[in-house]
């Protein structure tokens, strides 16, 4: 009986809990993309050797789904006896579930998820809105997850075994800098991994790897592998990495060879001197960032928050390149910020008065060859629609053009008095549903709305920016012109 108890004794006393914690880097799951791979090998602190069939999500989450019937995490070596199932979700996953399975023999492929036979025992949901920690019940030595329904996003899993006491340590992952993406001309890389960590690297799919020693500069598309293991100790090597470096050939000449490509297209932009492009208009107040340009063959294009409106101004002269994604926002072409966006690219070879044309009357501006170009518009009256909340401008009555802060401007329309009219300098926009095209003009400030009198301009801003040409009566330039009478954009304007 003392023997017995002794023996019982003892394996109690060998026994401990290990925690595995699995997060995308750990798993080694491809952050350059949202591509869908297998992976496998994968080992954490205890015996268990992991295998999935799952995406980063770009590199911030696991991403696993269901309707492909192939995506899933599982053990294809025993981490123990399963103690419990921890889920920390990612914000984007609020209203979804996963899946608990457990069994004693080993798992081969997330498939054996999808059919009752190779499953196992179903242990549980997890959902994102109740409970994060599924205590398990039974004995059981191997774990399946996957999701219940539909595409879930988790940031870390937390898998407890309980072990015969002989605990493994594994080297923390390396990490990639930058992870992965495309690149345009060359990428430098480098490969960080824990104190006392060597890291190992190969290009050639893991035919033969390489201790790593400096930076990485990379001219091709290229994919990198690589694990960290501290020789010095007695611990597995980490999980092995993978980032895939896409070198981009894309580059347009023109804004009209930008406007191009396919929505969604990443290219390197350059602005040559010969197309002598202008900032129509820039504004970088409260947290937006637009910038207009045309060039002189009427090509023109929106800088999405790329941090452009930082350093340029109206009337602008741009040259130098600009690397971004092409998209198409509601009507409107973009070149809009990607991580290869960096705008110390640009250079300004002067500033000219702005490229500004006089509309002869509302009906003209709903054509689409005015879109995102600088306007003026005179003879206006405004009515607003209560049901739709919107402002629409008219010189007949009849044509009407919808007045709307498209740049997040900051503006309000004035009232207009018995026999006043406005007159706005403003970009056409686009607003581009199911149903069609709507023209809109965007005043670029709120000295761009002038109140006019049959006998002249009671408040103006005349042209909205500090490079619109006033002249006086003597051909002299006049840098703020008050009272009197003076030539504006080549007309005679009476200010009062």
């Amino acid at each position: 009986m003392f023997t017995m108890l002794l023996t019982m004794f003892c394996g109690m006393a060998h026994a401990a809990v290990v925690t595995d914690e699995l997060t995308w880097e750990g798993l080694g799951l491809n952050g350059s993309n949202n591509t869908y791979a297998e992976y496998s090998g994968i080992s954490f602190n205890s015996p268990a050797v992991y295998a999935c069939q799952a995406s980063s999500g770009t590199g911030s989450y696991i991403q696993l789904r269901s309707n492909n019937n192939n995506s899933g995490i599982i053990t294809t070596t025993s981490g123990g006896k399963l103690k419990s199932v921890t889920i920390t979700f990612n914000l984007k996953t609020t209203d979804r579930s996963i899946s608990i399975y457990g069994k004693n023999e080993p798992y081969v492929a997330a498939t054996d998820l999808y059919t009752e036979s190779t499953q196992g025992t179903h242990l549980g949901d997890i959902a994102a809105n109740d409970s994060k920690t599924l205590t398990v019940e039974g004995d059981y030595t191997y774990v399946g997850l996957r999701s219940k329904s539909g595409a879930i996003y988790i940031d870390k899993i937390t898998i407890e075994w309980e072990t015969d006491g002989q605990v493994q340590t594994v080297t923390k992952a390396p990490t990639f800098t930058p992870n992965g993406g495309t690149f345009f001309g060359s990428v430098d890389v480098d490969i960080d991994a824990e104190a006392g960590a060597k890291v190992y690297y190969s290009t050639n799919g893991g035919d033969s790897w390489t201790d790593f020693t400096t930076t990485l500069t990379l001219t091709e598309t290229t994919t990198i592998q690589a694990y960290a293991v501290d020789e010095t100790k007695d611990v597995k090597q980490s999980a092995t990495v993978t980032a895939v470096f896409t070198k981009n050939t894309n580059e347009c000449n023109s804004i009209a060879e930008f406007i191009a490509l396919t929505d969604g297209t990443e290219a390197k932009l350059q602005f040559r001197a010969e197309d002598k492009v202008q900032v129509l208009f820039a504004n970088t107040s409260g947290t937006n960032d637009w910038v207009v340009l045309q060039d002189v063959n009427n090509g023109r294009i929106v800088l999405y928050k790329t941090g452009a409106a930082a350093i340029l101004k109206a009337g602008d002269i741009v040259n130098g390149s600009l690397i971004g994604k092409y998209s198409v926002y509601y009507g409107m072409n973009e070149l809009a910020s990607t991580t290869n966006t960096n705008v110390s690219t640009l250079t300004v070879s002067g500033n000219e008065a702005l490229i500004l044309e006089q509309l002869a009357n509302v009906a003209a501006a709903s054509d689409v060859t005015k879109l995102l170009g600088l306007f003026r518009l005179t003879n206006l009256t405004c009515r607003y629609d209560e049901s739709a909340k919107r402002y629409y401008a008219t010189d007949n009555g009849t044509d009407e053009i919808e007045v709307r802060d498209n740049f997040k401007v900051g503006y309000s329309l004035p009232e207009l008095a018995e026999g006043q009219t406005m007159t706005i300098t403003g970009i056409i926009a686009p607003y581009t549903t199911s149903n069609g095209t709507v023209f809109q003009i965007s005043p670029i400030s709120q000295e761009a709305i002038e109140v006019v009198n049959a006998t002249g301009i009671d408040t103006v801003g005349l042209g909205v920016t500090e490079e619109t040409a006033a002249y006086n009566l003597a051909g002299q330039r006049v840098a703020a012109p008050q009272k009197g009478l003076f030539i504006v954009n080549g007309k005679k304007v009476v200010l009062r």
